[in-house]
Parts: C-alpha cells; structure tokens; sequence
C-alpha cells in the first residue's frame, strides 16, 4: 500500500513539474498508472460546445476503451457523456447488468460488454470550469479498490491543473474524420454542420459499423 502511493505521489509530481496542457499527459507512463488505478485503461475526452465529449487521449493499449468511447459518441449517451453532462462521477460495475432504460440506445448495441465491462468516468475541472472526462476502463466485472478509486479521483484533480496551467492549444482529435465528413457532407447537402453531423451519427448506428470507418465511407462517396 505504501509502495503505491509513493508510486503515485511520484506520477502526480511529474505531472506538476512536467509540460503543461495536453501535452503532459502524453508524457505519462501508461502501464505503470493503469497498474495504480486498476484499469486495464484509460481515456480522457475534452468538453466541446456540445454534448458529446471528444476524445484526445487514450493509454496504449486500449483494451477495447476507445470503441467504447466510440460507441457512446454514436449513441448520444453512456458514462462519459452523462459525467460531462451531469458534472457528477459515473460507476458502472459492470454494463452487461446494468439496466437498459439508463442508455437504452448504448445498452442495445450487441457489441457493448464484448470489451471493457466496468468503468468510472470523473469530469474534469480546471480553474473551476469543467474541461473534459477522465474514464479508467476494466475488462473485468467490478470497480476497483477503494484506494484505487481515491487515486483515479487525485489523477483527475491534477490533470484539471495540468490544463488550466497549459498554453492555448488545438488538440488532436480522435475524431477528425468524423468532423471532415460532416464538413464535406454540409457543404454538399446545402445543411446545417449539426444537421450533416447527425445523418453520419444515424448511418453508423443504423449500420453498426465503426465510427471512423463509417466517417471515412462518407468522406469517400463525396469525392
């Protein structure tokens, strides 16, 4: 117990002392936090205009996290978005028992449970305003320890300090294609950037294909 939190003390040091902004979270050593964290892995998605968080940073290897991700930015619903959203911690022990009327539409995709089944996802302040979504993934039914929960939370805190503390930035998105094919579809539809957005959201979970494989489809009928 002792050895962990010295290890974490020293993450959470050089998250401190490191670069700033996203470009210190690129700087952390992935397997060594999701070993402290009890995750198998680890996402955080910035809060955008709307409601649908995007995902900028995820631990190698995923295990599955960022389709799940995925999946819930198709669906308009799931942990992540209800965190960013509610501004409250989501805990899910596991998602192939957790009631369907709570993300009816996340909960219906056969695909959901195939990859990670417990998570909690933490929203994310910096200087008091809510910045994103920290979500720690397991592939194993059942949250982690309550320790482990208590470090994910002191993770959490600092990277809203690391944000807050960070340059103005244009981060990379995991999505762009996603937004590059709503673009393109806008501008040959003659609508609205949402409107062009919510037909590909629609087609992918219609088809229950992958997002940036059903975004890049787009993008290629439009050439």
């Amino acid at each position: 117990m002792r050895a962990a939190a010295t290890s974490l003390a020293g993450l959470l040091f050089g998250l401190r002392t490191g670069p700033g902004g996203l470009a210190g979270l690129g700087r952390l050593p992935h397997g060594r936090l999701c070993a402290l964290l009890e995750a198998d892995a680890l996402a955080f998605s910035l809060q955008a205009g709307g409601t649908r968080p995007e995902l900028v940073w995820w631990t190698c290897p995923d295990d599955g996290a960022v389709a799940l991700e995925d999946a819930q930015y198709v669906a308009g619903e799931g942990p992540t978005i209800e965190a960013a959203i509610s501004h409250r911690p989501v805990l899910v022990a596991d998602l192939v028992h957790t009631p369907q009327r709570r993300w009816p539409r996340l909960l219906a995709d056969p695909a959901t449970g195939q990859g990670p089944r417990a998570l909690i996802a933490l929203p994310v302040e910096a200087a008091g305003a809510p910045v994103g979504v920290l979500a720690a993934y397991r592939k194993v039914p059942d949250l982690p320890s309550r320790a482990a929960i208590r470090a994910l939370k002191a993770v959490a805190e600092e990277v809203g300090v690391l944000l807050a503390r960070g340059p103005l930035e244009v981060p990379v998105l995991h999505r762009a294609v996603v937004h590059q094919a709503a673009g393109a579809l806008a501008h040959a539809e003659g609508v609205s950037l949402q409107d062009a957005a919510d037909r590909i959201l629609a087609r992918v979970f219609a088809s229950g294909e992958d997002l940036i494989d059903g975004a890049e489809k787009v993008l290629e009928q439009l050439r």
